[in-house]
């Protein structure tokens, strides 16, 4: 017995242990007793907060826990105290995923997941934190006895509840051993994720209460907007009626991926009678891909099918071809015109008194004589020519572009010879006019020089003739003798 009442106590210790420790190191009392605060003020409660203190000023203090020793410091009329403004936690907000066009880094959307981290100070290991945000009604984000202290961070997927929606409001972070209380420093705005913008289309006409469809085979569009988180998921599409048990489905349901903005077309099968009483929707569910969230869902507004006409009776044509088979060929043809042309020649003559003249008359008689004998005909139809005309044509209209590169590229070659021969007589025309020029240059110093210095150039204007006079006979002396020395050297 008397082991179990000293576990009981034990046990009764470390459940009244606060986790607040002060600014010299005691431990916050949690319980006001004779053996946890002895001496407290009746009116002193528990607990690290602002209050009154015994220098009559307002201060952050706490009664100091006597249950392992004297700690903190004795006041009279408060008992043993210590201040404990050290004691705190600095929490903040992580930024979302950014989902949204227009989403600043405090807003989330509800089924976004959410972080909040902090820090602390002189607040024991085994403390367990309370995470709350004001939301239509008090939201707790953690649930049981909260988070650890020592982990840092804590993270959720917000609820899809309408109850969760904020506008710029803090998270709030609480201890329970005593309460110490502090929000993050940023507020956070909370939006509803949801399906939106719900339409039915009939070509371009938008569907509404008074619109009647017939099921002919034809296909509504269905398109809508998923807002925030709305638009990840798998999407199940149907056209249902609005009676209960969750309505009759029209055709087939559609199954696909989802997006933000979204666009279907869904049949509507002539195979399908729809309940002239009823009204029919479509009806969206997303899924997101969280394992056991809520499915977004959405309606759109109702409409009526009908039963199609019944379609005419297809009518049948039959082509009778004219053509003949192949068989064998009949040299005698049927239903063939004859043509025969007899020329007649009738002389006329005429007695007038002052000539007589003598016409002859040729006028041909063209006759048809058409044999209609309605024998069956076997005769192989006529082919159609070959137009061997239209062939050439088409092939020399091939071959004109083919033929002007040709004449083009023969015409550019001749062009560039003539542009460089006509180069070439420039430069020939240059050189002499320059050499024209450098002899009057010649001629005109040696003018001066002999005006000058009076040095003339008697042999310049008088003409120097070589003459050679060989006479036959010694033309002939010299060959012979040119060759009998060239055989004495061989």
């Amino acid at each position: 017995m008397n082991f179990l009442t000293f576990l009981n106590f034990i046990s009764l210790l470390a459940l009244t242990t606060s986790t607040i420790i002060t600014d010299t190191g005691c431990i916050c009392a949690l319980t006001k007793t004779a053996i946890t605060a002895p001496s407290a003020g009746a009116t002193v409660n528990v607990g690290c907060s602002l209050k009154n203190d015994w220098s009559n000023t307002t201060s952050k203090w706490c009664l100091a826990d006597q249950t392992s020793g004297t700690c903190g410091t004795l006041q009279n009329g408060f008992g043993w105290v210590d201040y404990c403004s050290t004691a705190s936690i600095n929490a903040t907000v992580s930024s979302p995923n950014y989902i949204e066009w227009d989403q600043t880094g405090n807003t989330f959307y509800t089924g976004q997941n959410i972080g909040i981290n902090w820090t602390s100070t002189n607040i024991d290991n085994k403390e367990f934190l309370k995470i709350t945000y004001p939301g239509v009604s008090l939201r707790t984000l953690t649930t049981g006895a909260g988070v650890n202290i020592t982990n840092g961070f804590y993270g959720l997927r917000l609820s899809d509840s309408a109850n969760g929606l904020a506008t710029n409001v803090p998270i709030t972070i609480s201890t329970t051993s005593p309460i110490i209380i502090v929000n993050t420093i940023q507020n956070i705005t909370v939006l509803q994720s949801k399906l939106m913008n719900i339409n039915v289309y009939d070509n371009l006409t938008q569907l509404n209460t008074a619109s009647t469809i017939p099921c002919d085979g034809r296909n509504l569009t269905i398109s809508w907007r998923g807002l925030g988180q709305s638009q990840f998921g798998t999407v199940t599409l149907s056209i249902k009626s609005s009676g209960g048990g969750g309505g009759t489905t029209v055709g087939t349901s559609i199954t696909s991926m989802s997006s933000g903005n979204n666009t279907f077309f869904y049949n509507l099968p002539r195979s399908f009678t729809p309940n002239t009483f009823s009204t029919y929707s479509a009806q969206i569910s997303v899924q997101d891909f969280v394992s056991g969230s809520t499915p977004y869902t959405g309606t759109s507004v109702a409409f009526k099918l009908s039963v199609p006409p019944s379609p005419s009776p297809t009518s049948s044509i039959t082509s009778t071809s004219t053509g003949t088979p192949f068989t064998t060929q009949s040299n005698t043809p049927s239903n063939t015109p004859t043509i025969s042309i007899t020329p007649s020649n009738t002389p006329s003559i005429s007695n007038t008194p002052q000539s007589a003249s003598q016409t002859p008359s040729q006028t041909p008689s063209v006759s048809f004589t058409s044999s209609t004998t309605p024998t069956p005909s076997t005769t192989e139809t006529a082919r159609p020519s070959i137009d061997i005309g239209a062939i050439l044509k088409a092939q020399d209209e091939k071959n004109i572009p083919i033929i002007g590169s040709v004449v083009g590229f023969i015409a550019l070659i001749i062009c560039s010879i003539g542009g460089y021969i006509l180069y070439q007589r420039k430069l020939l025309r240059e050189r002499r006019l320059k050499s024209r020029a450098s002899n009057r240059n010649l001629e005109r110093t040696t003018i001066e020089r002999a005006n000058i210095y009076g040095v003339h150039d008697e042999n310049k204007d008088k003409p120097h003739i070589v003459m050679y006079q060989v006479t036959p006979g010694e033309l002939n002396n010299k060959k012979i003798n040119n060759l009998k020395q060239y055989s004495r050297n061989k």
